[in-house]
C-alpha cells in the first residue's frame, strides 16, 4: 500500500505529458486542445452567391497567461473570398470577417477555422458554408458600354457603342452598333455570370438575319459577347467577338 501514492504520482505524470502532447491534422497544422482562450459564433454559415456578409469571431481569454491569438479562415470553395484572411489580437478582442460569392457555385462546403498562439499551439474547428443560389442580378449588367471592340477571326476593327437594359428577371436586353442588332435578348445565370443569346432576330440589321450565341460577365466588369450572325437570306452563319467596355 506505501507503494499506491507513486504509482498515482507517476500516472498523473504520464497524462500531464499526453496533455501537452501535439496531434496533427490532415493538413499536418499541429493542433492542441486548451481551455485557456474560447472563440464564439463558431457556427455553419449561410448566405447568397454574388453578396457578402460579416462574420464575427469573438476571442475570449479563460485562464493562464494572456498571449497573442491569431485566427485565420480556410478551406474556401472556389469563387468566395474573406477579406481580411487572418486577425491577430490580444484576447478579448473580436475579429470581424468579410465574406463574398463572387459566381460561386451553389452548394455546401466544409470549411476551417483556426486559432493559433505561441505556447497553446493551433486550434482547429470545422464548420459548413453553404452559399445560396443568386438572387437577380441584371443590375449588374445595365450600363452605356462606349468603347466596344467588334473581332472576327484576328481581326478587330473600330470602336462601337453598346448598352444593355434590363428585359425583365434575369433577362438581357442588348443593343450594339457593331452588326446593328438591337434589343436582342439573353436568358441571364447569375450564379456564374453567363448568358445565353437563343436564336432570334437581330432587329435592326438586314432583313430576316438572325443571331445566337452566348456571354459573360469577366472580372474588370467588362462583356464579352460570343455570337453567330446570319445575314438576311444567307445560309453561312459567321462567328464574332464582341467585347463590351
Amino acid at each position: 500500500m506505501k507503494y499506491l501514492p507513486l504509482v498515482l504520482i507517476a500516472a498523473c505524470a504520464v497524462n500531464l505529458v499526453s496533455c501537452k502532447k501535439k496531434n496533427k491534422d490532415d493538413a499536418g497544422t499541429p493542433v492542441v486542445d486548451s481551455q485557456a482562450y474560447m472563440i464564439s459564433n463558431i457556427q455553419d454559415i449561410t448566405f447568397t452567391n454574388n453578396e457578402s456578409m460579416i462574420w464575427d469571431l469573438p476571442v475570449e481569454w479563460k485562464t493562464g497567461k494572456q498571449e497573442k491569438v491569431t485566427v485565420t479562415i480556410g478551406g474556401l470553395p472556389a469563387n468566395v473570398t474573406v477579406t481580411p484572411d487572418t486577425i491577430a489580437g490580444l484576447p478579448t478582442f473580436k475579429p470581424e470577417f468579410t465574406l463574398t460569392a463572387r459566381h460561386a457555385t451553389p452548394g455546401t462546403y466544409p470549411i476551417n477555422v483556426y486559432a493559433s498562439s505561441a505556447t497553446l499551439g493551433t486550434k482547429k474547428y470545422d464548420v459548413n458554408l453553404t452559399v445560396l443560389t443568386s438572387a437577380n442580378c441584371v443590375s449588374e449588367f445595365i450600363g452605356s458600354y462606349p468603347s466596344t471592340t467588334h473581332t472576327y477571326g484576328d481581326t478587330t476593327d473600330g470602336t462601337y457603342n453598346a448598352s444593355i437594359v434590363s428585359g425583365g428577371p434575369f433577362i438581357l436586353s442588348i443593343t450594339c452598333s457593331s452588326l446593328s442588332y438591337n434589343s436582342i435578348k439573353a436568358n441571364l445565370n447569375c450564379d456564374n455570370g453567363t448568358f445565353v443569346i437563343p436564336q432570334q432576330s437581330s432587329n435592326g440589321g438586314v432583313f430576316g438575319s438572325q443571331i445566337k450565341g452566348t456571354g459573360q460577365m469577366l472580372d474588370n466588369e467588362k462583356v464579352v459577347i460570343k455570337y453567330s450572325y446570319l445575314y438576311g437570306s444567307s445560309t453561312t452563319w459567321r462567328n464574332y467577338i464582341d467585347t463590351l467596355q
